[in-house]
């Protein structure tokens, strides 16, 4: 997703907006253009993490 569409959501927090912006619910976590739903065990977050990275 790119980061001007998160950036809108920021500044229009409401659920509907959210959802039509393809997020499920919370917690949301965005590294680089990999969306993650939900909390990613910390082995997760270290291979997005190093994937972004190295690109």
């Amino acid at each position: 997703m790119p980061f001007h569409t998160f950036s809108t959501c920021q500044k229009h927090q409401t659920r509907e907006e959210f959802q039509k912006l393809g997020f499920p619910g919370t917690p949301i976590l965005i590294i680089g253009d990999t969306q993650v739903n939900g909390t990613p065990s910390p082995e997760e977050l270290k291979k997005l993490i190093e994937k972004e990275l190295n690109q």
